[in-house]
């Protein structure tokens, strides 16, 4: 070998003997409280990498947060009536999505939170934005969410005992768009016959927009309604 060649063996074999392997570091931090108040807080979520963060403060009444590593803790408000009391459990993987409970003039409800939207009562959205019918329920908290901020779990009252629930609430003003076109459809409607009838577990069921487990005349409806371009 050429004493140039030789030289490099030996720079690369100094380089590899002296490096540190570039393990990841460990960290901690305080995330701080809401103005006002008695300082107290606690954390309950967080998205998928730990850019945001959920929980409650002291504003000066227990107050939902959403803590961001660039704008630090904000409040997320509460539900209208009863005494100012909301707290944040969870999280969509994104933070797009925050769900929790808070305290409306009717006690315990769950909430759910975007940014576009602020803080509402999460029935209400199943209720007027989906008609789904809910009679009986009350939901009081949201204590869950899917990575994908569709899927929402929590507990509640139905006929006076205490159960879980499970909610979906479709991505997107557009729910009825079932090809992604931006707009409903003949493929729409044709997606949604060949799929009338009860839903097949762990199989698409997205035309069954009332939440109901099988896709049928209400769906069908609603499909109608929505035809056209998306808003």
């Amino acid at each position: 070998m050429t004493r140039s060649v030789w030289s490099i063996i030996a720079i690369i074999t100094i380089i590899l003997a002296t490096a540190t392997p570039g393990y990841a570091q460990a960290t901690f931090q305080g995330l701080g409280d809401l103005p006002g108040g008695a300082f107290f807080s606690q954390a309950w979520g967080t998205s998928a990498d730990g850019a945001v963060v959920v929980g409650q403060g002291t504003s000066p009444g227990f107050e939902a947060f959403r803590w961001t590593s660039g704008g630090g803790m904000v409040g997320l408000g509460d539900l209208p009536g009863g005494t100012f009391d909301s707290e944040a459990f969870a999280t969509s993987a994104d933070g797009a999505v925050v769900v929790g409970v808070g305290l409306s003039a009717f006690g315990l409800e769950a909430f759910l939170w975007t940014a576009d939207d602020d803080m509402r009562l999460l029935k209400d959205i199943l209720v007027n934005d989906f008609g789904l019918d809910l009679t009986g329920w009350g939901l009081r908290e949201a204590t869950g969410i899917s990575a994908d901020g569709v899927t929402i779990v929590g507990w509640g009252t139905n006929g006076g005992n205490f159960e879980a629930w499970m909610a979906t609430i479709p991505t997107g003003n557009c729910p009825w768009d079932l090809d992604g076109t931006g707009s409903v459809g003949v493929k729409d409607l044709l997606f949604l016959l060949g799929t009338w009838g009860p839903c097949p577990p762990k199989e698409d069921c997205s035309a069954d927009f009332d939440n109901t487990g099988d896709v049928g005349v209400k769906d069908l409806l609603v499909l109608l309604g929505a035809w056209g371009p998306c808003p």
